[in-house]
């Protein structure tokens, strides 16, 4: 499941270039990744309830949000529009630290 999840995210990278060539500003793509992003978190957090107890705990914790990233968290940040675009095709990789 995990690579499902993954996967799609890499398939936003393909996304991004489609939305720049079609000439739309980095602030507006930024926004439509990073909704998408979180969208496709939210459908793969379809996990046992232990498991996104955890995964839930350490979003709260790292970033205050549920759901991970947000564009206001990324933004207090100091991330461009470029960094935000970029963040939108990857994973927070913490499934390590979830299973200690």
């Amino acid at each position: 499941m995990r690579q499902a999840y993954v996967n799609k995210l890499n398939s936003l990278a393909q996304k991004t270039a489609q939305i720049k060539k079609a000439g739309v500003p980095k602030e507006e793509i930024a926004k439509i990744l990073q909704a998408e992003h979180r969208a496709l978190s939210e459908q793969y957090k379809l996990t046992p309830q232990n498991m996104l107890d955890k995964i839930y705990a350490r979003n709260v914790e790292k970033y205050g949000d549920k759901l991970g990233r947000s564009i206001d968290w990324l933004k207090g940040q100091g991330k461009s529009w470029d960094q935000i675009i970029e963040s939108a095709t990857v994973s927070a990789c913490f499934t390590s630290q979830l299973n200690q």
